[in-house]
């Protein structure tokens, strides 16, 4: 009998490594970014030539090589971290890294280019039929379904006594494809269960967190899969189209200033004057 393998995580020595390997034969910026997706969407918008890209597999890790690079005398290396929740718990960024401007880059591409992939691929008279029924257009229908599950997502952060993960609590599981509606109270059960706690604590719990109904607290995964749901049947004509093809159109969809409007390129070009002039743009 087989057994598949497990994922491979990189850790803070990998990484470093590779900065340290990467350093060797380049002189330019060295940026680190989350995951495969951050990089395909960056190196659409950097200079030629001019940064290279290392990827840490997530925000600890990339948090702790940038942190620990200084103590190895190499310089000109810049990370870019998803702001998660950091805004509502008051943390600030640390030395050398810059956060998007909102929850992550899925959702910083949604922000802006949303409407644009819709019009591709989503069908106008379904869209306006649900506009109508719902009195609130697609983008905050996203919003709405993923802010559930960013509730969770929340009380994970704030409360480390939860700290079950999100790993088993995926939209494709608990939302109906027909009607495009979320089963939270299988949802909140579930998450209670796995905390070993009541449904009417969590229920409670959530009673007292903040709106997150924005792009700043959705998560982009959360959201990517809630409107690839949507677009099966309530706003789609039941073509089935990928999370990952989603994030592709709305890469594509994103211009370069729509990226220059961004405060992420506000901060990498403050990072590159504070380096002494080590461009990452043309």
């Amino acid at each position: 009998m087989s057994f598949p393998l497990p994922a491979f995580t990189r850790s803070v020595g990998d990484v470093l490594a590779e900065i340290l390997m990467t350093r060797a034969a380049f002189l330019g910026a060295i940026v680190l970014v989350e995951g495969p997706s951050d990089s395909r969407f960056i190196s659409r918008h950097l200079g030629p030539g001019m940064a290279q890209l290392v990827i840490s597999d997530g925000k600890s890790t990339l948090v702790g090589a940038i942190t620990g690079i200084g103590g190895l005398n190499v310089s000109g290396c810049v990370g870019i971290i998803d702001l998660d929740f950091d805004h509502r718990q008051g943390k600030q960024a640390i030395p050398n890294t810059v956060y998007t401007d909102t929850h992550d880059i899925e959702t910083l591409l949604m922000s802006k280019r949303l409407k644009t992939v819709l019009k591709e691929l989503a069908e106008d008279g379904k869209m306006v039929a649900f506009e109508l029924a719902q009195g609130c257009s697609a983008a905050d229908g996203i919003l709405q379904r993923s802010a559930i599950f960013s509730q969770l997502r929340f009380l994970n952060d704030v409360a480390p006594a939860f700290g079950v993960g999100m790993t088993a609590f995926k939209p494709w599981k608990y939302i109906d494809v027909a009607t495009w509606e979320v089963n939270s109270t299988q949802l909140h059960a579930d998450f209670a269960s796995a905390c070993v706690t009541s449904s009417a604590q969590i229920q409670t719990l959530i009673l007292g967190l903040p709106n997150l109904q924005t792009w700043k607290d959705v998560q982009g995964h959360d959201a990517l899969a809630v409107l690839s749901i949507g677009l099966r049947r309530v706003l789609g004509n039941g073509v089935q189209v990928s999370e990952h093809s989603l994030c592709s159109a709305l890469r594509l969809a994103f211009s370069e200033d729509d990226f220059r409007a961004t405060s992420l390129y506000a901060g990498l070009a403050a990072w590159s004057i504070a380096t002494g002039g080590l461009s990452l743009f043309n």
